[in-house]
């Protein structure tokens, strides 16, 4: 599934789009992908973060540097614990952006994504 999630800052747009699964089970590794965009083209970051929460709004994963794949392109693997809790998981992305001498953070909103027990 992907998310879409758009600012408009000083003249310019940029937005995030954020790729994640529905469900993952235990034990998994979740790959989170996002692609970032700064006036309609893919542009890099000055940095791209994530964190994950788990149902009890414990950190699991805290504001972890995502790798750059390509221009505009972010992605973090995330390995999820055979005892993690089952349950909505939140995905939040934090994107850092300079044009010129504007520099732009962008805290995306969330995204759930579900945990569920390995059978």
């Amino acid at each position: 599934m992907s998310l879409f999630f758009w600012r408009y800052m000083s003249g310019r747009f940029t937005h995030v789009v954020l790729h994640l699964a529905d469900i993952y089970y235990q034990g998994e590794d979740a790959y989170i992908t996002i692609e970032h965009y700064a006036s309609g083209a893919l542009a890099d970051a000055v940095a791209a973060t994530v964190t994950v929460r788990d149902p009890v709004n414990a950190a699991v994963v805290s504001a972890a540097a995502m790798t750059k794949t390509a221009t505009g392109v972010y992605g973090y693997e995330w390995a999820i614990g055979s005892t993690a809790n089952p349950g909505p998981h939140r995905v939040q992305v934090t994107t850092t952006y300079t044009s010129g001498a504007v520099t732009y953070t962008n805290m995306e909103p969330f995204k759930t994504t579900e945990v569920r027990l390995k059978a």
